[in-house]
C-alpha cells in the first residue's frame, strides 16, 4: 500500500520543520567546537534523556526487534541484552557521572583525558577515535538498511534511491544545526514517537483477538535452553541462530553485561553525558534514558501481537514491522506512523552523524592541526559531515540484511572498543600503549571476519566455510574469541610498557574517582572515604550493585507492563506493576536523594 496525498503532506511539512531547526541555529552552533559538538554544555538533562532514548529507537533496530519478538514471543527479551537496552541501570547509578566528570568534550578525548597527552596517550586517542569512526559508519550503513526496507512498503519509488533522499535530509539539518539541532529536533521526534506508541498500543488493545493471540504466544519471559521451531527449514536466513537459544542468551546477557560497565564504549552516546551541566543532571539522564524507551516497547509488542493474530505468512521478519504498519493499522494512523518512523530513523542517522563528524574533526584532525580556529574547524566539520554520509551511503547499499550487519557489528566490531574501554575505568595499570593495541587487533580481527566469507570463497573454501557455519554456528564464537584475544593483547602491551605518569593518574583518579583496581592510586591521593565515595555515599560499591539490581529490575518491568496490558495478561501485569512501584520506591531512598548536589 502506497502513501496518500495526506501523508506525503503530513511527511513533507515534517521535514521542513527538521530543516527550519536546522537553519535555526546555524549561527549559535557555529561560534565554536563546544557549541557545536556539547551545545555549550547548557542542555536540560530531560531533553538530554528524551534524545538519548529517541536515538536509539531506530527503524533497523525496531525493524530486527519486531522480527525476533514475532518468532520468539516474550523469551526475545533475553535476546535484546545484546543491545545493552538496560545500560541505563548502569549509567544512572554511577558510569554517568564518571563521564561528565572528565570535562571532554567527545568520547575519544576522554581516553587521553585517561591516559595523558605522552605518545602512549595520543596514539589512544587517535585508535580510540579510529574505531569508533569506522563503527559509526558502518551504523549509519546498518541504519540506511533499515529505512529502505521500510521504504519498500510505502513509496512508488526505488527503496534505495528513497533511504539516500532521507539520508540527504537529515545530513543538512545535523550540518546546518550541530549538536543543539539534533537535541531539540530529537525532542520533537521523540514527542512524535511517544504519540505513535500510545495510538498503537490503544488500537491493538481494543482491536486484537485475544483468543488468537494468547493460543500463540506464551506471555513467559524465562530462558529456555532450545528452541527447535527455530532449526526447521523455512526459517528465514540468520535466524536458525536462536535454536540454541540457551548459549546465545548467555553470550548475549554477557556482552550486554559488559557494555554496561564499560560505559556506552565511545559511541555517540557518550555526548549525552558531557553535555550535561553537572555529573548530577548526567545520573537523571541516565536514568531518563531508559525510562522514556517504555513507549518503544509499547508499540514494538502492540505491532508483533497485530502481526500474529492477523498476518498469515512472513518470509522476511524484518518487513513484520513495515507490512503491519500499511496493512493492518487504521488509516488515520498511517501517516502518524510513517512520519514518526521516519522520525526515529533521522534521529538516530542525526546522533550516529554529529557523534562521527566531532570523532573525526576534534580527535583525528585537530591534533595535528592544533593551530585552526574554531570556525576554520567547524567550516571543516561540514565537509565531514558531507563525507561521512557518502561512506554511510556506499556502506547501505552493499548491505543487504539487518541481521548480517548487525551481528558483525555487535559481536565482532564493538569488541575492538568495549574491552579496552572495560579496563580503562578499572585497572590503574592500563596505559595508552595497551588500549591502542587493543584497539587495532580488535579491528584486524573484526575486518579479517567481515571479509572471511570472502576470502574463503576465492580459495576454493567456500562451501566448506558455509557448511561449518551452518552446523557449528560460528558466530557464537565470534565474540569471546575476539574479546579474549583483546584483552590479553591490552595486558601484555601495558605491561610491557611504562605506566601512565602517576601525576595525571592522581589527577584523573581524584577527578573522576572510578572503582576497582586503583589501590595503589588511592593510596597515593590521599582522599578520605568520604571524599572518594561522595559526601552521600551514593558511589559506595556495594550500593552502586543495590542500585543497579534496582534499576534492572524497575526497567525490565516497566518495559514489559505495557505489553502485558495490551495482550490482556492482566496477572503478568499485575506483577509487573508491583515490581516497578517496589523498585522505583526503593530508587528514591537508595539513589535519587544520595544524588550530589
Amino acid at each position: 500500500m502506497k502513501l496518500n496525498f495526506f501523508e506525503l503532506a503530513l511527511i513533507a511539512t515534517y521535514f521542513l520543520v527538521m530543516l527550519g531547526i536546522g537553519l535555526w541555529y546555524r549561527r549559535a552552533s557555529a561560534s565554536n567546537m563546544e557549541s557545536y559538538f556539547l551545545g555549550g554544555r547548557k542542555t536540560p538533562w530531560w531533553m538530554l534523556g528524551f534524545s538519548g532514548s529517541v536515538s536509539n529507537f531506530d527503524i533497523a533496530g525496531t525493524s530486527w526487534i519486531v522480527g525476533v519478538f514475532f518468532f520468539l514471543g516474550f523469551r526475545a527479551f533475553n535476546m535484546f541484552w545484546a543491545f545493552g537496552f538496560l545500560i541505563a541501570a548502569f549509567l544512572m547509578s554511577y558510569l554517568a557521572g564518571w563521564i561528565r566528570r572528565t570535562k571532554a568534550m567527545t568520547a575519544a578525548e576522554l581516553i587521553q583525558v585517561r591516559f595523558g597527552s605522552d605518545l602512549g596517550g595520543r596514539l589512544a586517542r587517535s585508535a580510540g577515535a579510529l574505531a569508533t569512526a569506522v563503527f559509526f559508519l558502518f551504523a549509519l550503513g546498518y541504519s540506511f538498511v533499515g529505512v529502505s526496507k521500510f521504504m519498500a512498503a510505502s513509496f512508488a519509488y526505488d527503496e534505495k534511491i528513497c533511504a539516500t533522499v532521507l539520508m540527504l535530509i537529515t545530513g543538512i539539518y545535523v550540518l546546518l544545526g550541530g549538536f543543539k539541532g539534533v537535541i531539540l529536533s530529537d525532542v520533537i521526534q521523540a514527542m512524535l514517537l511517544n504519540f505513535c506508541g500510545l495510538a498503537v498500543a490503544v488500537v491493538a488493545f481494543m482491536t486484537l483477538d485475544v483468543t488468537a493471540l494468547h493460543s500463540q504466544m506464551d506471555p513467559s519471559i524465562m530462558p529456555v535452553w532450545s528452541a527447535p521451531q527455530l532449526a526447521v527449514e523455512g526459517v528465514p536466513e540468520g535466524y536458525h541462530l536462536y535454536a540454541l537459544f540457551g548459549p546465545v542468551f548467555i553470550l548475549f546477557l554477557c556482552k550486554g553485561l559488559l557494555s554496561g560497565m564499560a560505559s556506552p564504549g565511545g559511541c555517540y552516546e557518550e555526548q549525552r553525558f558531557l553535555a550535561a551541566a553537572s555529573p548530577r543532571d548526567a545520573a537523571k539522564t541516565g536514568a531518563a534514558w531508559g525510562a522514556f524507551l517504555v513507549f518503544r516497547w509499547a508499540m514494538i509488542g502492540s505491532i508483533v501481537f497485530v502481526a500474529m493474530t492477523k498476518l498469515d505468512t512472513i518470509s522476511d521478519p524484518e518487513r513484520v514491522l513495515a507490512t503491519t504498519v500499511f496493512e493492518l493499522m487504521p488509516s488515520w494512523l498511517r501517516g502518524f506512523l510513517v512520519t514518526g518512523f521516519l522520525a526515529a530513523f533521522m534521529s538516530t542517522f542525526s546522533s550516529t552523524l554529529n557523534g562521527v563528524s566531532s570523532i573525526i574533526v576534534r580527535d583525528l584532525v585537530q591534533p595535528f592541526k592544533p593551530t585552526l580556529q574554531d570556525r576554520s574547524l567547524v567550516r571543516l566539520s561540514y565537509g565531514v559531515t558531507g563525507a561521512c554520509i557518502f561512506i554511510g551511503l556506499i556502506i547501505g547499499w552493499q548491505a543487504g540484511s539487518i541481521q548480517k550487519i548487525w551481528l558483525w557489528m555487535q559481536l565482532a566490531l564493538m569488541p575492538s572498543l568495549l574491552f579496552p574501554n572495560l579496563l580503562r575505568w578499572y585497572w590503574w595499570r592500563m596505559n595508552g600503549w595497551g588500549y591502542a593495541v587493543g584497539v587495532f587487533t580488535g579491528l584486524v580481527l573484526a575486518s579479517l571476519l567481515y571479509f572471511k566469507q570472502s576470502l574463503f570463497h576465492s580459495i576454493g573454501l567456500g562451501e566448506l566455510h558455509d557448511q561449518w557455519v551452518a552446523n557449528h554456528g560460528f558466530d557464537l564464537y565470534t565474540f569471546p574469541v575476539i574479546g579474549a584475544c583483546i584483552m590479553l593483547a591490552c595486558v601484555v602491551a601495558s605491561l610491557a610498557t611504562k605506566q601512565t605518569d602517576s601525576e595525571h593518574l592522581l589527577g584523573f583518579f581524584r577527578a573522576v574517582r572510578p572503582k576497582g583496581w586503583w589501590k595503589p592510586i588511592r593510596e597515593k591521593s590521599g582522599m578520605t572515604r568520604e571524599e572518594y565515595h561522595g559526601a552521600k555515599g551514593l558511589e559506595r560499591p556495594l550500593r552502586i550493585i543495590l542500585n543497579i539490581i534496582l534499576a534492572k529490575c524497575a526497567l525490565m518491568a516497566l518495559f514489559v507492563l505495557p505489553l502485558y496490558v495490551v495482550g490482556h495478561w492482566f496477572l503478568y501485569a499485575g506483577v509487573s506493576a508491583i515490581v516497578l512501584a517496589v523498585c522505583s520506591t526503593s530508587l528514591y531512598f537508595t539513589w535519587y536523594r544520595r544524588l550530589e548536589d
